[in-house]
This record gives C-alpha cells, structure tokens and sequence, in this order.
C-alpha cells in the first residue's frame, strides 16, 4: 500500500510541475492583464508551489527536498519567462513561490505542529 501511494503522490507531482509550466508560460489573458489586483497572482502562486511541495513531500521526499525542489522549479520557470514576449521576470513571483513551498517545511516541523495544534 506504501508504495502505491508514493506512485500516487509521484504522479500528482509530475501533472501539478506540469500544470504549473503550461500556465506560467502561456501568454497571460487580457482579464489577468487588466486585473487591478497583484496580490492575487502571488496569491496563486504560493497555493501552486505549497501544493507542489506537499506533493513531493508525500512521495516519500525529505521535507527539505520537497522544498528546495519546488521553488527551485519555479526559479527556473521565472528565468524561462525572460525569453518569452508575454512574459516577465518577477522576483516577487520567486519570493511568493518559495514562501509557498517553505510552508510545508514549516507546517511539518515541531513548531509548526504545535501551532498547527492550536488552530
């Protein structure tokens, strides 16, 4: 059963990393252009990389892999955006990005727990 979950949480991994390129380097939809709010998008992106690195994390990855892992992915997207017209390099976008993937790191550590317990 163990190692059926892993394949599971391999699988997730993969179709979230590729979900996570397509939408990042697809050109951005006029209602995302015009969208006042920037919160939002950084937003999206710390969801998308926490998803990604407690994905990573369940496949039996060290929480400090899953981490670095996942915001270094999305590192690399960023630097990939500086190729694309439609895009651009945001390093609010890197911050957002490893701040998501941190908060497993986090939720998964002793204080975390212990916080997480208090909710």
């Amino acid at each position: 059963m163990k190692k059926e979950g892993n394949l599971i949480y391999i699988s997730l991994s993969m179709i979230l990393a590729v979900l996570i390129l397509y939408y990042s380097l697809i050109p951005p939809s006029e209602k995302a252009e015009k969208s006042p709010s920037i919160n939002l998008d950084k937003i999206k992106h710390f969801i998308a990389y926490a998803l990604l690195s407690f994905s990573l994390y369940k496949s039996q990855l060290p929480k400090s892999h899953s981490f670095l892992i996942a915001g270094t992915y999305g590192l690399l997207i960023e630097i990939l955006q500086t190729g694309l017209p439609s895009r651009a390099f945001d390093p609010f976008d890197i911050i957002a990005n490893y701040i998501g993937a941190g908060i497993v790191l986090f939720l998964r550590s002793e204080n975390g727990k212990r916080i997480a317990g208090k909710l």
